[in-house]
């Protein structure tokens, strides 16, 4: 059923046309725990694709990491297959949630997904953006540019993102190893995948980092590409834009839902490491090719550890309490 067809999406946190963070200010609350020390360490679970089966602790400091992991290149997370890919894990907006990335991840070795693609803005708010990045490279078969990937690059003027964004980028830029740069440095404004547009904010001037909110923006967004379907990010709120034959655009629930004939589609998948639509669950899209469907996948995560290690890196406290409340 549609949820609209005029209205504007319910809810966008802190951000303005132009594509960029807005200086809003947002209501801080208080975390229910102390900040914790810079450097203490997590554990990773037996048959982490980050650690094997060594279960000893990883210390994930602020201290900048090599660009180096030991992760097995026969692992069932490396898969990148254009030739068999029937189904498609589509994921964007990590924030260097190491965490929540994580748990995407084994949902997509557990669904049995054949390859992976990353819309965007690896990087950005959260306190891993080395080991995010890395583990992109190594599993994504495509990946396009985000703003805030962007940003840490220099590409992006960070004036009109607000206080809390642009302290991130700040301090991304400080620790981000040199490989990951040249990796987000490589990364297209937009692809192509079977028959999917794949672009972080819109197919309409994708370097403005322009959203899809309204049908109006969706209409524009769907004059300028050419392919039945096009899979965003961007704005954290996970939606659909239906177009059918008589020109006509809907407004549908991201959820499940089979691709009919003769429409065209506009699919956000949501965000894996700072969802806002006041779901704190990473999400991401899993796009069966053979079927002609999408689903959207929702997974709960270890939110303190993140939120620990955002203090611990030095990084706004309100980065840290909006991930408990999907905000």
């Amino acid at each position: 059923m549609p949820l609209f067809r005029s209205q504007k999406l319910p809810h966008f946190s802190h951000v303005d046309r132009r594509g960029l963070e807005s200086s809003a200010t947002p209501n801080e609350s208080r975390l229910p725990f102390e900040p914790t020390s810079v450097g203490f360490h997590l554990q990773q679970p037996r048959n982490s694709f980050l650690g094997g089966d060594s279960p000893t602790p990883r210390n994930f400091g602020v201290t900048p990491r090599p660009f180096s992991l030991d992760i097995p290149q026969e692992h069932a997370y490396i898969r990148k297959n254009r030739e068999k890919a029937i189904l498609v894990a589509v994921i964007s907006d990590i924030h260097a949630n190491l965490e929540a990335l994580e748990a995407v991840l084994e949902d997509v070795d557990r669904v049995e997904a054949d390859t992976v693609l990353c819309l965007g803005d690896v990087v950005g708010y959260g306190p891993d953006p080395n080991l995010c990045v890395e583990i992109v490279s190594r599993v994504a078969l495509a990946c396009v540019a985000g703003n805030h990937d962007h940003a840490v690059l220099g590409q992006t003027d960070i004036t009109y993102f607000n206080t809390y964004a642009r302290e991130a980028v700040l301090w991304t830029r400080s620790v981000l190893a040199e490989e990951a740069r040249a990796y987000l440095a490589r990364c297209p404004l937009k692809d192509t995948f079977e028959q999917a547009l794949l672009v972080h904010g819109s197919p309409v001037d994708p370097e403005d980092w322009n959203y899809i909110f309204s049908v109006g923006d969706a209409h524009r967004a769907f004059d300028r590409f050419e392919e039945p379907l096009c899979f965003v990010g961007h704005s954290h709120v996970p939606v659909v834009f239906d177009l059918d034959s008589r020109g006509f655009v809907e407004v549908r629930e991201a959820s499940r839902l089979v691709f009919e004939p003769g429409h065209r589609y506009i699919v956000n998948v949501g965000s894996v490491g700072q969802p806002r639509d006041w779901d704190p669950r990473a999400a991401y899209g899993l796009w069966d090719t053979e079927k002609n469907s999408f689903e959207l996948r929702r997974l709960a995560y270890d939110v303190q550890t993140t939120q620990r290690k955002i203090l611990a890196a030095g990084l706004p406290e309100f980065l840290a309490t909006r991930l408990a409340t999907g905000q």
